[in-house]
């Protein structure tokens, strides 16, 4: 459960940054976080249902095996370097379908495995954790940002330098627009 959370933490962050790299488009970035927020609302409901009808832990590991599966893919599909835009919305959308499904089923599966005395602290401790993976996302995120601010001003330094000591000149002269 902690490393499912991690992990989807770090799609939350990795979402963006793929999709900005791969097209430079921030509207394109916000639309993958929408397909996945979108397969949220739309699949609560009914996961809500099917976990009330069907078996919680099965259910619970079958979202995890199609989360795990569209995530590998689209890693492969990254390293082969054969990725394409649309690929990225959909493997959001399935995330998030996963994710609503493994949600409604994780909810009450908690009252079938832990004991009634023990259900507080169990899910205070499950809580804390959730809490503490969003809380090391949101530093996560903070430091690559910091970080990719000082390469970028870094590297516009550089090439500076660079251009002055290549093209040595007292006026450069601009094509017009």
């Amino acid at each position: 459960l902690l490393l499912s959370s991690i992990g989807t933490s770090l799609t939350t962050i990795a979402y963006p940054l793929l999709v900005l790299s791969l097209t430079g488009s921030a509207a394109k970035a916000g639309f993958v976080g929408f397909a996945r927020l979108l397969a949220l609302a739309i699949c609560a409901l009914p996961a809500g249902l099917a976990a009330d009808h069907w078996s919680r832990r099965r259910l619970m590991i079958a979202a995890h095996a199609t989360r795990s599966v569209a995530i590998a893919t689209l890693a492969a599909l990254v390293i082969l370097d054969e990725i394409t835009f649309w690929v990225i919305p959909v493997v959001a959308f399935v995330e998030g379908a996963g994710g609503a499904v493994f949600g409604a089923a994780s909810a009450g599966a908690f009252k079938a495995v832990v004991p009634k005395p023990q259900l507080p602290a169990a899910v205070a401790t499950v809580t804390g954790r959730e809490a503490a993976v969003s809380l090391a996302a949101i530093v996560a995120s903070m430091s690559l940002m910091i970080s990719m601010a000082i390469m970028v001003t870094s590297f516009r330094d550089a090439l500076d330098a660079w251009l002055e000591r290549i093209l040595p000149a007292d006026a450069y002269v601009r094509a017009s627009a």
